[in-house]
């Protein structure tokens, strides 16, 4: 777009005689930069410690299945609060959410840091990321809602991708950095690895904290979309921001409840993956040399692949709006990356593991952004936040099932059922998204309002 006052877009609505004008902004990229920076230490700390569980559970002399809780406890706590943070969020807007998960982030983190100092303050990890999962609750998939309040309706789909983005580079770096950082032999060694990671962590989220709370805003002066428009400027829009009102209206309808179940179903299926991951590699590759620089390393591949696979879909999306055949092509193929994965493991073949989470990572995680914003246009005219937010309450209960069970499966029957399972349960995902109608609603009222003919997509 070409300017701060980038390009003026002024449009005639024929029907009612006057005009709907609205503004891209340049400090739309700066306003989207803060969000990344937030989800990406988020979600950073988020893996922080099942990625290294086995290193965790030696220096803190617990299980690993305890280690587990400091991941479940995100899910846990969203559950009963994403209601009270689309309350929040209502009557407050994103800037003060926004910040205040900030802070949390910052306070989390540094109370980890005073549990890196001894090896009996196990307690205090599980309080530091427990603080962390209660604020993040805040702003935590509001990604739609930044990218919809700030972009246009022909570059939403790749904002909204870009801000997922954070997420997704966060949670790959938690599988980089901790593996990284924290090595050695003795508990000596593992504790005073893991208060040097939690220290540079801390710094770096009380500075993310401080530049949302100096310079994130809350919306720019001049909606940058008709849809935004007509979210502002009728009484549905209005009525819909009401949290019963809009629950009863997405429950009502097949559609939006199928699309919770899909979305559920494939990110509770990641989830469960990355927390067994640890166990699984070091199990079928116990005898190679620097196991954990191998699962660090992977785990950053898996979600890399995946940052490409969502910005890619991300932008053909802007220019095709192909959602549900798009959607459903990822989550197909994310279940035969599953089972690949499956036979690699298998195998003990380094480079088919290699391989396997590449396609896990660049289809599974590829599936989010595009399954959000095919959402958004299935609940329109709710919120993006509360599309979204309604998305991550469904995968966040699967996601308690799905991991309190997969660990159960895996210590059974081991890996291999655990994968198979995973697959199939990916692939009655994809069934039931073939059942999904395709319909364009945020879209359609768009080109209404701009005087343009609507489309109905087929696929």
């Amino acid at each position: 777009m070409t300017d701060e006052k980038s390009k003026n877009k002024i449009h005639m609505n024929s029907t009612k005689n006057q005009k709907t004008e609205f503004h891209l902004y340049k400090k739309r990229w700066f306003m989207l930069c803060i969000f990344i920076s937030f989800t990406f230490m988020n979600s950073l700390q988020w893996g922080e410690y099942v990625i290294i569980s086995n290193l965790v559970a030696k220096f803190y002399q617990v299980p690993t299945k305890d280690v587990d809780w400091t991941s479940v406890v995100y899910m846990v706590a969203y559950i009963p609060l994403i209601f009270p943070a689309l309350w929040l969020l209502d009557k407050t807007g994103i800037r003060f959410c926004l910040t205040f998960s900030c802070f949390g982030l910052a306070l989390g983190a540094w109370i980890k840091v005073y549990a890196s100092t001894n090896s009996s303050l196990f307690a205090f990890v599980l309080t530091g990321q427990a603080t962390q999962a209660v604020f993040q609750v805040l702003a935590f998939g509001f990604a739609a809602r930044v990218a919809a309040l700030w972009f246009g309706s022909h570059e939403v789909s790749f904002a909204c991708a870009l801000a997922v983005f954070g997420d997704q580079l966060g949670t790959a770096f938690g599988f980089l950095v901790p593996n990284k950082f924290v090595t050695g032999s003795t508990p000596e060694e593992i504790g005073s690895n893991l208060l040097s990671l939690n220290l540079l962590i801390a710094v770096i989220s009380t500075l993310i904290f401080l530049t949302a709370l100096l310079f994130f805003k809350e919306c720019p002066k001049t909606p940058p979309s008709a849809a935004q428009i007509i979210q502002k400027g009728t009484k549905e829009g209005t009525k819909d921001n009401d949290i019963l009102n809009g629950m009863g209206k997405a429950f009502r309808s097949k559609s939006s409840i199928k699309m919770i179940l899909t979305y559920g179903i494939n990110n509770a299926c990641f989830n469960t993956y990355v927390m067994l991951f640890n166990d699984i590699f070091i199990k079928q590759f116990k005898g190679i040399d620097n196991v954990n620089d191998h699962i660090g390393v992977l785990g950053a591949l898996i979600m890399i692949s995946g940052i490409v696979g969502s910005v890619i879909i991300g932008y053909l999306l802007d220019r095709t709006h192909l959602y549900k055949a798009t959607t459903l092509v990822s989550y197909f193929f994310s279940s035969l990356a599953a089972l690949f994965n499956a036979f690699a493991f298998q195998s003990q073949n380094l480079d088919l593991v290699y391989l396997s989470n590449i396609l896990i990572g660049f289809c599974q995680i590829g599936y989010y952004s595009i399954a959000i914003q095919f959402c958004i246009e299935t609940m329109y005219p709710l919120s993006e936040g509360f599309s979204s937010s309604l998305l991550l309450l469904g995968s966040h209960i699967l996601g308690i099932l799905f991991s309190r069970t997969g660990r159960k499966v895996y210590d059974s029957w081991g890996y291999f059922h655990t994968c198979v399972g995973l697959a199939i349960l990916l692939l009655l995902g994809t069934l039931l998204t073939m059942t999904i109608p395709s319909k364009l609603k945020r879209y359609n009222a768009e080109r209404l309002i701009l005087n343009e003919t609507p489309i109905n997509a087929a696929v």
